[in-house]
């Protein structure tokens, strides 16, 4: 139980590192961003129509990829549902057969226990109640009669 608070504190200090990392990425990105913006501001006009051209042909190839990534996913999502489709397809067939065996051996086991009942419970139920009865009236025959005072 000692090793709870050591490790909770070294959770703690990681968590405390990740955030810190985090927040200064998002702080070097935002001077970035800034420098750059600033920059585009003294560039001359040929130089921006250049980065613009450049921009468009860069947006232009991530969009061909990101389709191309879309439909490759996409047939590989089919394919594995196809897949996944006959195997419970198969599953569901030997569920069947096996639901069909169940049921036999159920039967089995119910006329077993009926036959158990029938043959060998009921006759030993009735031989209990019959010495039963008749140690009863043997102790009836055989009571006295308790005197009074003793």
């Amino acid at each position: 139980m000692s090793d709870d608070p050591l490790s909770s504190t070294e959770s703690q200090r990681s968590r405390r590192d990740w955030t810190r990392v985090l927040l200064g990425s998002l702080v070097a990105s935002l001077l970035l961003m800034t420098a750059f913006l600033i920059g585009l501001f003294f560039l001359r006009e040929p130089v921006l129509r250049q980065i613009r051209d450049v921009s468009i042909v860069f947006l232009a190839g991530v969009a061909a990829f990101s389709a191309v990534l879309t439909v490759v996913l996409l047939v590989v999502l089919l394919w594995a549902v196809r897949r996944l489709t006959e195997r419970v397809d198969g599953l569901l067939g030997r569920g069947g057969e096996v639901l069909e065996r169940v049921k036999g051996t159920a039967g089995t086991v119910k006329a077993t226990s009926d036959f158990v009942g029938e043959r060998v419970v009921s006759p030993l139920i009735r031989l209990s109640a019959w010495t039963a009865g008749l140690g009863a009236g043997v102790r009836a025959l055989f009571r006295t009669k308790k005197q009074p005072g003793g």
